[in-house]
């Protein structure tokens, strides 16, 4: 008897922890938001102002390590990255050195100016996100802010260039950079930037591979300037961003320093601040929203802003630059399989070691290796650009390059406020060509929703053609407008010019002054020729404007009715009607009614206003109308739309009474109206007791429904001829 051992368990599958993927994402973070904010550092703290670079390294990668931490717990989409961004850095670089220029300010200063803008910049995000305003980003022209990134990155390509030769270069130096002696400060550091670019659109590397290749590039570097000369030679050779003194460089900007600094020199240059606020503004919500493309979730504007305007007023005493939300480090991380918030938390807490540990370990970085992150950011962004240039139209790329070039050689604010300038320009021109006509009717079709009668109908299609309807649209302004001018102008010239000319504004959003003044013209032209020219449907502001318009051009018989077009349309007929002495009066239904009919109702008064019918309620009970006026309107989300005006003769509520339907509309009394009732039980009775009587009534409510559907097929006729 063979016996087997039982089946030994399958061993657990051991899973790489959590804790390990959201470690090496912080690792590249860390490393991606260090090497940027060095580079922003020292592009600000140049030249005269390199005795504070140290500090302002510092305090730089330490405003990251804070704004990682705040943004990246509070948001609720995670993981979210955030950094000490370039665009509002490269605005301080124009204005920082003026500043330096002009006054002769030094680094305390520069640094106190920096803390200024990003504590501005969070108070302006702080109020955004109070006012709930954070969705007019949406309002910019797509051109301008495209012109804007391109401009960016290209400054920081050419502030990548500025760093690693250690002077401004100007365009009159482009020429010396290919010389022996400067090529070899910067060719590299382009060199490493277009290879972290290469590897971030390259699909088959990891992420990783742009920081391996940077450690790889700083370790050549070394490993061939060690071997052929001295540490000390590297330094004084302008290869190094250092050496920087000895003993801590982090510190606060102190209360001693505010007080000693040259407060004339730091708000010499307002617009500049200003810009660089702005540009932070702006550049923020552009990421916040594009972090929704990104993640694919909705984001909470402004709980993102309270985040990041919270984190920038504290890292302001720290005289760091803006910082919020990165939407390629956001990238990154999630490639690198960080899911939860532990990762901003790592990375936070690298770049606060960094801050504060090794503030001397950056002054050996080298130049090519800080002019190449900026060379990666720059070059990033203009191809980006170009790509987008590429498939834009004619005007696009104009525009566009305009903003670049006025940015490279002007400035930014510059560029953006011409970029604005021309945009609004181009808009202008464009909707001016747009048709503020949406539609053209007649008498046919252009018709009130008061029953008529034959005769009545009648009436109304012999003066169809001598009624003009124009539906306008949209903003009318001065270019438009112009178009509406041609077109009232060309039907008083006609030979057969309208009689009533009807303006429906109940689709316009607005009108300028010159609104007034083409209308006002177009009257009098109308006027004159025994025409009148109307306008309805108008808002609240527009009526007013238009007639306290009126009353400075009085005379010039222009109408303006409140209410819809509907309600105008109804009193021109009424003025056609009452001038035409052929109507002549049908036989109603009650006057064809027997009297045994007529005995079954009972009369009932009712007031103007006052509501006959309720909508959405059961009823039991017919009206026929014996005189006055009432309106059948439909109800919904507390707005009325009138559906018809019934006057003598009209049966209502007849479904609900035979049917048992519940009413579908209101029916209310426009002025004194009286009409019979008959109630329910009443019918009952008489298809018990008197089946002739009430077989008459459903005759009459039966002929009354063929009349409708006569009108409705000759009104379709009319509309069609």
């Amino acid at each position: 008897m063979s016996s087997t051992a039982p089946e030994k368990p399958a061993e657990p599958r051991v899973e790489q922890p959590k804790v390990i993927q959201e470690l090496v994402a912080a690792v590249a973070l860390a490393l991606s938001a260090a090497g940027v904010s060095i580079s922003l550092a020292t592009l600000i703290f140049s030249g005269p102002l390199s005795d504070g670079l140290p500090r302002a390294s510092s305090a730089f990668v330490l405003g990251a390590a804070v704004v990682t931490l705040v943004v990246g717990q509070r948001t609720r989409v995670f993981p979210v990255a955030s950094i000490v961004q370039d665009g509002p850095a490269v605005v301080m670089v124009a204005v920082a050195a003026t500043v330096a220029s002009r006054s002769g300010a030094g680094a305390v200063e520069i640094l106190i100016l920096c803390g200024l803008a990003s504590l501005l910049a969070g108070l302006g995000m702080l109020l955004v996100a109070r006012l709930g305003l954070g969705t007019l980003v949406r309002y910019l022209p797509v051109t301008v802010v495209s012109g804007f990134i391109a401009g960016t990155g290209w400054l920081l390509f050419k502030g990548g260039i500025d760093v690693m030769v250690g002077d401004t270069v100007g365009l009159g130096d482009v020429g010396g950079l290919f010389t022996a002696d400067m090529a070899r400060f910067w060719v590299p550091g382009v060199a490493l930037g277009i290879g972290i670019v290469a590897i971030g659109k390259s699909a088959g590397l990891p992420p990783l591979a742009g920081s391996a290749l940077v450690v790889i590039a700083t370790a050549a570097f070394y490993a061939i300037g060690l071997a052929s000369s001295s540490l000390t030679d590297l330094e004084n050779g302008g290869w190094l961003i250092g050496p920087f003194s000895s003993g801590a460089s982090l510190q606060p900007i102190t209360p001693g320093e505010v007080a000693d600094a040259d407060w004339g020199a730091i708000l010499s240059q307002p617009l500049g601040l200003v810009s660089v606020v702005m540009v932070a503004l702006v550049a923020v919500l552009l990421n916040v929203t594009g972090l929704e493309h990104i993640t694919g979730s909705r984001v909470t504007m402004e709980r993102e802003l309270t985040s990041v305007g919270a984190a920038n007023v504290g890292l302001s005493l720290m005289g760091s630059m803006v910082g919020y939300h990165a939407l390629g480090d956001t990238v990154l991380a999630r490639r690198l399989g960080a899911t939860s918030r532990l990762a901003s938390v790592f990375t936070a807490a690298i770049l606060a070691a960094l801050a504060i540990l090794g503030t001397q370990l950056i002054g050996f970085v080298p130049r090519f290796v800080v002019g190449g992150f900026l060379v990666t950011v720059g070059l990033g962004l203009l191809l980006d650009w170009f790509s987008e240039l590429v498939t834009a139209d004619t005007t696009f790329r104009l525009l566009s390059l305009t903003i670049v070039v006025t940015m490279a050689a002007i400035g930014i604010l510059e560029g953006i406020g011409l970029g604005l300038v021309i945009a609004c320009v181009l808009f202008v021109v464009r909707y001016s060509r747009v048709d503020p006509i949406r539609r053209t009717s007649n008498g046919y079709r252009a018709r009130s929703r008061v029953e008529r009668t034959s005769a009545e109908m009648d009436a109304l299609r012999e003066v169809a053609e001598s009624l003009l309807v124009l539906e306008l649209h949209g903003f009318l302004f001065f270019g438009s407008l112009a178009r509406l001018d041609d077109r009232l102008r060309a039907e008083m010239e006609s030979p057969d010019p309208p009689v009533a000319i009807v303006l429906d504004l109940s689709r316009v959003t607005g009108l300028d002054r010159s609104g007034h003044m083409v209308l006002s013209r177009s009257a009098r032209e109308a006027e004159a020729v025994g025409a009148t020219l109307y306008v309805c449907g108008a808002s609240a502001s527009i009526v007013d404007s238009l007639t306290r318009s009126g009353e400075e051009h009085a005379g010039t018989g222009l109408i303006v009715q409140e209410g819809s077009l509907d309600l105008l349309l109804e009193s021109i007929e009424e003025q056609v009607l009452n001038g035409h002495h052929r109507v002549t009066a049908e036989a109603s239904l009650p006057d064809r009614m027997s009297a045994e009919l007529l005995d079954a109702f009972d009369s009932v008064n009712i007031a103007p206003g006052q509501v006959l019918i309720e909508q959405d309620t059961d009823g039991d009970e017919l009206f026929v109308v014996m005189s006055g006026r009432l309106s059948v309107e439909h109800l919904d989300n507390g707005e009325r739309t009138r559906l018809r005006t019934v006057g003598p003769g009209t049966a209502l509520g007849e479904t609900a009474l035979l049917g048992g339907h519940r009413r579908s509309a209101e029916v209310v009394a426009i002025e004194t109206s009286r009409v019979l009732r008959l109630h329910l039980d009443t019918y009952e009775q008489l298809r018990r007791n008197q089946p002739l009587v009430a077989l008459e009534l459903i005759e009459h409510l039966l002929a009354q429904q063929a009349v409708a559907l006569r009108r409705s097929t000759d009104l379709v006729h009319w509309v069609e001829g």
